[in-house]
């Protein structure tokens, strides 16, 4: 590939090889050259003075007939001489003004009009030239249907010279042979200069571009036009720095892309998040900082009337960095009004300990600080977020930073929201509503960790089993707010009453147990009695007036000594309550042996009938049809077990704790399924089915496999099977069980939480499985309308469950009063008795009432 320099020099030695060739040419035909120059001279002077006259016409704003007029004349004036001039007319000029007659143009006039270049042509004896005329800025006012450098038109002259070339020809020789050498040289010398000048200019150039290494290079490529001599070098390194600021400017670009996509993913609300929020914020700060240097970050909530103040900052400020952080943040115009009115309470919080913070004064802090605050509460009641962040020299990160505020203010909200509705689901979860007592759940988990404590002690304790006399009587006449009162004061009775480390529950209804630990029978008849005193005093006074009073029947159980399990020794209890009522009620009744036979007979014979419902396959599959709020229709069953035994059908609360004890319940479960996934076959059926399972069902091997071949067996969707987990047992084995469910979930099944609100596992299971309904526990639904706490309770599951994108299903639905207000709460499904009963069959989109 040639260089430049030698590209010029080549050009300019052809060059002078031509004109040598001309010149010698000239030489050898120098009487005909000579006068071909003078006539080509004059030719050119003929044609310029030609065009001038036209421009300057055009330029004075002749109009079209007058320059007509000019050219006319022209031409008449080289009638008598030896020399003629014509003009032709271009398309556009013809096209504007109308064709006029001239003659034919010849092929050296066509030429013109192609090429737009003058064309000469000579004979022995004459000259003929043509020069088009070419369109310029002036010609533009009158003809505007061209641009500068169309042709407009040709114009031709031809000359005879045969008595001039005698005389001519020996001038020309010499002066052609005496000029020859002059532009050969100027030629050499000019292309030197020129390869020189443009190699500094490229040099230049190339030195710039060899400096870019990295994206800031780019914005250091920036040279002066006048450093480039030459139009077009100067035109190339224009470009070249244009590219230079688009590169620059995509890759800005990218960077505050990738920036702002690094500090969201910071903001993503984690599991950590519901157990505690302070927590979780330290770590968000601490993430944060990984992005961009946060020194602080502060955060206003309003609780009723009060605000806090919280300042988490991410390394140990000294006392005075943290007054003067409280000032920047007091000085803050919508704060400063809300704190003089109302000072909050302020805490801090310290991310990493280890490590102290630089000392900062106020001024430093506020011209760092960026906030966002709103007048009003925003979601988890904060009304004000704001983070310290150094100066930054990158404006788009700057940007980015205080576009996130919003987000972060969100997700801040967002966390204490769902820690605080996560604390109430954790005391509802484990107590009773009415009482504050523990609930049954809770009573079950606390039985059976006294049975093992007891156990591995070799030490004994007693269960005492309580239910009001003829309480529904009272409930009749007086109404549910009135027994409501009256169990609360019966609640407060118990606590007050028994012993420090008494275990007090509301087992259910009119029903409570207490726990005595290291209490064995004797110790535990002295205890009641002095409990059943202190109920026999209760009175409350009821709307008529009266002073009720509420009598109690009391059973008892001690271990070892009357059954060594858990639920044997709560049959045994519960059994004497029932015989203190059947001698009269208002007593309390410890087992003899005989008793204790006769409670062990009873298991036995519920042992009896599970077994024969295995052998015979006589487990009958009742659906219970759950219905949508949106819209009253049935949109869901859930699949309940039943035993026909002797003429009457066994509900599955009276033998589904002796079936898990014997180890039978997942082969039960699958009985079950198989039998409805026939119905569901048979029928046509295509809404969800809600399959109640056991933990411990879905934690064996074969289990999962074992539903997938029924699933395939009877062509059941997948999806449309909604399994409830259940906690009729502890689950001690979390991710084991997690395994078992994600391999069912991954399959495409779906997964419920049932009784939710009822035991610490409820939330266990709603932050370790991918959850899609839950079922709030029925006791929470019946109150609703009476109760404030319940319907907290309720409200702060929807919440949960709303920002975990659950949907949820309201239980023990009992009348259209309750219904109505699970509606205006947003509750998605309803079931109970007052939307329809259990029965064999499954409904599809049928609306079951007039709601």
């Amino acid at each position: 590939m040639k260089s430049i320099k030698h590209y010029i020099l080549a050009s300019t030695l052809l060059t002078a090889f031509l004109v040598f060739a001309g010149v010698y040419t000239i030489s050898s035909y120098s009487y005909n050259k000579l006068l071909l120059g003078y006539a080509d001279k004059t030719a050119r002077i003929m044609l310029e003075q030609t065009f001038d006259t036209l421009y300057i016409a055009m330029e004075r704003g002749a109009s079209r007939e007058e320059l007509e007029y000019i050219m006319e004349n022209i031409t008449k004036s080289f009638d008598n001489s030896d020399m003629s001039i014509e003009l032709y007319r271009g398309y556009a000029v013809s096209e504007m003004f109308g064709y006029i007659r001239e003659h034919e143009p010849d092929e050296l006039v066509k030429e013109a009009f192609r090429t737009g270049s003058m064309h000469t042509v000579h004979s022995s004896d004459s000259l003929t030239e043509v020069m088009p005329v070419i369109a310029e800025k002036p010609c533009l006012e009158c003809h505007d249907n061209v641009i500068e450098g169309d042709i407009m038109g040709v114009i031709r002259t031809t000359q005879n010279f045969f008595f001039l070339q005698d005389k001519t020809a020996r001038n020309i020789r010499l002066l052609l042979t005496v000029i020859l050498p002059v532009p050969l040289l100027i030629g050499v010398v000019i292309s030197f200069f020129v390869s020189r000048r443009l190699k500094q200019m490229l040099d230049k150039l190339h030195t710039s571009i060899s400096n870019i290494n990295s994206v800031e290079d780019l914005s250091s490529m920036s040279m002066q036009r006048s450093d480039f001599h030459l139009t077009e070098v100067a035109a190339i390194n224009e470009e070249i720095e244009e590219l230079a600021g688009r590169l620059r400017s995509i890759a800005t670009d990218n960077d505050t892309l990738q920036f702002q996509i690094r500090l969201m993913e910071r903001l993503v609300i984690t599991a950590e998040a519901i157990t505690d929020w302070v927590d979780y914020t330290k770590k968000l700060l601490r993430s944060v900082n990984s992005v961009v240097y946060c020194q602080a970050l502060f955060a206003v909530f309003k609780t009723d009337n009060t605000y806090e103040l919280f300042i988490f900052w991410n390394h140990n400020p000294d006392t005075e960095t943290k007054m003067a952080f409280e000032e920047a943040v007091f000085d803050i115009p919508m704060l400063k009004s809300i704190f003089n009115d109302s000072p909050p309470s302020i805490k801090h919080y310290v991310a990493e300990v280890g490590k102290d913070l630089v000392k900062m004064r106020k001024e430093e802090i506020e011209a760092q600080l960026k906030n966002i605050t709103f007048p009003e509460r925003r979601i988890g009641n904060i009304t004000g977020i704001g983070i310290q962040t150094p100066f930054n020299e990158d404006r788009s990160q700057s940007i980015v930073v205080d576009s996130i505020l919003t987000t972060l203010m969100n997700v801040v909200g967002s966390v204490k929201a769902i820690h605080l509705y996560t604390k109430d689901v954790e005391f509802f979860a484990t107590r009773d509503p009415l009482t504050n007592l523990h609930n049954q759940r809770m009573f079950w988990d606390l039985l059976k960790a006294e049975t093992k404590r007891a156990e591995r002690h070799k030490s004994w304790f007693s269960l005492v089993v309580l239910d009001f006399d003829n309480f529904k009587l009272i409930n009749d006449v007086y109404g549910h707010a009135f027994g409501d009162k009256l169990l609360q004061r019966f609640a407060e009775k118990l606590k007050t009453t028994g012993r420090e480390e008494d275990i007090v529950a509301r087992y259910g209804g009119d029903e409570f147990t207490i726990i005595l630990p290291e209490a064995d029978e004797e110790n535990a008849y002295a205890v009641v009695q002095r409990i059943k005193t202190s109920l026999d005093a209760v009175n409350v006074l009821a709307p008529d007036g009266k002073n009720i009073k509420a009598t109690t029947s009391i059973g008892i159980a001690s271990y070892p000594f009357h059954a060594d399990e858990d639920k044997k020794l709560f049959l045994v209890a519960s059994n004497m309550m029932y015989k203190a009522k059947r001698e009269g009620k208002n007593r309390i009744c410890a087992p003899t042996g005989e008793d204790i036979i006769n409670s062990l007979k009873e298991i036995g014979v519920k042992n009896q009938i599970i077994l024969n419902a295995i052998e015979n396959k006589s487990l009958i599959p009742y659906f219970q049809p759950i219905m949508s709020l949106s819209d009253n229709k049935v949109a869901v069953h859930e699949l309940l077990m039943r035993i026909p035994v002797n003429g009457r059908i066994m509900p599955a609360a009276e033998f589904i704790d002796d079936a898990e004890l014997m180890g039978v319940m997942h082969r039960m479960d699958l009985m079950l399924m198989e039998k409805a996934f026939a119905e569901i076959k048979q029928s046509g059926y295509e809404g969800w089915l809600f399959v109640n399972l056991s933990p411990k069902s879905l934690m064996m091997e074969e289990f999962a496999s074992q539903i997938l071949g029924l699933v395939e067996k009877y062509g059941v969707d997948k999806t449309r099977i909604v399994f409830e987990i259940t906690e009729r047992e502890t689950v001690k084995n979390i991710s084991l069980l997690a395994h078992f469910i994600t391999k069912l979930k991954e399959e495409g099944f779906l997964f419920a939480i049932d009784d939710f609100g009822s035991g610490f596992s409820s939330f266990q299971y709603i932050k370790s499985f991918p959850i899609d309904f839950i079922k709030i526990e029925g006791d929470f639904i019946r109150n609703i309308i009476n109760d404030d706490v319940d319907k907290a309770f309720v409200k702060s599951a929807l919440t949960l469950a709303a920002e975990l994108k659950i949907r949820t299903v309201a239980e023990f639905v009992e009348n259209g009063e309750v219904l109505n207000s699970l509606k205006e709460l947003g509750v998605d499904y309803a079931q109970g008795y007052f939307i329809d009963k259990p029965a064999p069959a499954l409904l599809e989109n049928n609306t079951l009432k007039s709601f």
